[in-house]
């Protein structure tokens, strides 16, 4: 059955003014609005989208997020089915596979998404064939400002990240999804030799160590991370970098184990700051005038299996503590 010139304006008209949810819920009044409705691909005010995928538990989740809802939709095996479950809602749809559901409604989700996502959230152990599955068969990468993903290990992560838009991909959130007592080493080394990696201004992780070459992230202009093991050399070319961009620049933050050539620091660094207050008796600062800008000053605070790099204002600099120029610095070393 078509729906008429008329009965058809108005279905537009409504999908105009419709979220997702509503949109989801005219989709199951019947076959022929939900055809329409895939034919259509109204333009929905989603911002993040947020997948979890557990296959051991015959159970997917998606999390839809607008600037004024949450929707959660969970799809799980039953019986001979698929239970579907949203808000107060749900559905048993007979002779049906959960995860074949799942990923035809995502499909529906990105075709009726506006063109950029804030955020795309995947979290799964695993990633099952039928993601990689619905990924490859995009005509277009995903365009989000941010990629978040959950998970075990950089082999499941580059079954996703090279999905992404590079050119418009700004921040990239990598999670062990384990609990460890003690955290994993990640290879990173396939990421970071993405567009993806290089366009990107931002990057996160938690619950990992990982262990490349400080210079692979320098183009970060916020970050926080941890290594296995960070140098005195480390914290010079940290300072040279960053000291270039005092309007972009916010903040950078890597946790260690180790660090290497700690007797080198004042020759590398100057001489540090160290505070008078007892509770700060193990932390050594450095201050550096940036090039370009009278009132910012860059920060490098170093205590133990932590350093921290950012800027401040001139005023809120230490009397005591001495700032140095660039060229003060390269006179030492």
């Amino acid at each position: 059955m078509l729906l008429s010139g008329k009965s058809e304006n108005i279905l537009n008209a409504i999908l105009k003014y419709s979220d997702i949810q509503t949109i989801f819920a005219l989709r199951k009044v019947c076959r022929t609005i939900r055809n329409h409705i895939d034919d259509v691909k109204p333009a929905s005010d989603v911002k993040i989208i947020s997948i979890h995928l557990d296959s051991n538990l015959f159970k997917n989740q998606i999390w839809l997020i607008s600037s004024s809802k949450v929707l959660h939709i969970t799809y799980e095996k039953l019986q001979n089915g698929c239970r579907i479950s949203w808000n107060q809602s749900e559905r048993f749809i007979e002779d049906e596979d959960f995860s074949t559901l799942y990923f035809n409604d995502l499909k529906i989700i990105m075709d009726c998404r506006k063109p950029m996502l804030t955020d795309f959230q995947v979290t799964t152990h695993i990633v099952p064939a039928e993601l990689i599955t619905f990924l490859k068969s995009r005509t277009t990468p995903i365009q989000s400002e941010k990629f978040s993903m959950t998970t075990t290990n950089q082999s499941q992560v580059m079954k996703v990240f090279p999905c992404f838009d590079a050119d418009y991909l700004k921040e990239i959130g990598i999670f062990d999804i384990r609990q460890n007592q003690v955290n994993e080493l990640w290879k990173i080394d396939a990421m970071i030799e993405l567009e993806q990696w290089k366009n990107a201004e931002k990057f996160e992780t938690f619950r990992f160590f990982v262990d490349e070459p400080i210079h692979h992230f320098l183009h970060f202009m916020k970050a926080n991370f941890h290594v296995k093991s960070i140098s005195t050399q480390d914290l010079f070319i940290l300072k040279e970098n960053y000291i270039l961009f005092p309007n972009t620049f916010k903040f950078f933050y890597v946790g260690y184990q180790n660090f290497l050539n700690e007797e080198a620091l004042s020759s590398e660094m100057g001489t540090p700051y160290l505070s008078t207050d007892p509770t700060k008796c193990n932390q050594k600062r450095w201050f550096f005038k940036f090039p370009e800008n009278d009132h910012l000053i860059l920060i490098i605070l170093l205590v133990p299996n932590q350093v921290f790099v950012t800027c401040i204002g001139l005023e809120d600099v230490p009397n005591e503590a001495c700032i140095q120029n660039r060229k003060d610095l390269q006179g030492l070393v």
